[in-house]
């Protein structure tokens, strides 16, 4: 057998327990033992302080006084959070490269939307096959994008598989990645960048008020408000029912008529507001 180098090994002790923390193999508030984890991973107590720190930055794992690494409490705030990052954030990395995407790429998400639709799938399998579907073009993102969105997918997989156990409306998920893919075929990077503004506000309605029906959202409004759209139907940060949605005049030949279980998408257009004068 040939012996991995440091940097190989921390990357192996790195991925093994952040499965674990995501899977919630190792849930929250759960001590970790530096020995006993480096007896069942044959590894020496270096790699594994280096890979210790790296999932604390992440925010997998925290230091306490007199107990060492912790794993971190799973928060529905960080899905809300991390939602809102990537509303923000990963539209407009993908805008970036729908110009690049390939023949081989949509054949890749073709194969995967074909899965996500088959009949009798559980709902692990279509959370496989939906991941598969958007890693083709995650993977295409300039790194710095890639590894930001990947980190919000831990959280919000890591909640969802240590909490959630309903399933979402997976029919709106289908469906509005069918548009998504025909979007991305066409090379429309106005219509891909709104369709996954919807799809991942869409998404983070669903798991946030399964989970907590009267949970009062924060900056979840404010990103949704920050992609162009004005909201209707959220008073003291609260949602009872579907959401209304009022498109920018660039989103809205994408998402007319666009309606999911959490989201009711207007056929008027908001009004872009002018920036207030600079005083600078």
């Amino acid at each position: 057998m040939v012996a991995q180098r440091s940097g190989q090994t921390v990357e192996f002790v790195y991925q093994n327990l952040k499965e674990r923390i995501v899977d919630g193999t190792y849930g929250p508030g759960v001590r970790l033992s530096q020995l006993e984890i480096a007896g069942d991973l044959r590894v020496s107590r270096t790699p594994l302080r280096e890979a210790f720190q790296r999932l604390e930055r992440e925010g997998l794992v925290r230091t306490e006084a007199n107990r060492g690494f912790i794993v971190a409490p799973a928060n529905l705030s960080d899905v809300e959070n991390s939602y809102a990052v990537r509303i923000l954030v990963e539209p407009h990395a993908l805008a970036a490269i729908v110009p690049t995407v390939n023949e081989d790429d949509l054949d890749r998400m073709d194969i995967a939307l074909a899965e996500m639709t088959r009949d009798g799938l559980s709902t692990k399998q279509f959370q496989h096959w939906h991941r598969a579907y958007h890693d083709v073009l995650l993977e295409k993102y300039a790194p710095i994008f890639t590894e930001l969105t990947r980190s919000m997918i831990t959280h919000i997989d890591r909640y969802q598989r240590v909490y959630f156990s309903r399933p979402l409306v997976l029919e709106d998920f289908t469906e509005v990645d069918r548009l998504f893919l025909d979007a991305v075929r066409r090379r429309d990077v106005d219509a891909s960048r709104a369709l996954l503004q919807f799809h991942l506000a869409d998404a983070a309605l669903g798991v946030v008020r399964a989970a907590d029906p009267d949970h009062r959202f924060g900056p979840l409004t404010a990103a949704i408000q920050g992609a162009g759209f004005e909201i209707n139907g959220i008073q003291n940060g609260q949602c009872r029912g579907r959401l209304h949605l009022i498109p920018s005049a660039a989103q809205a030949p994408a998402l007319a008529g666009l309606n999911t279980a959490n989201i009711c998408m207007s056929e008027t257009v908001s009004v872009a507001r002018p920036m207030p004068a600079s005083t600078v």
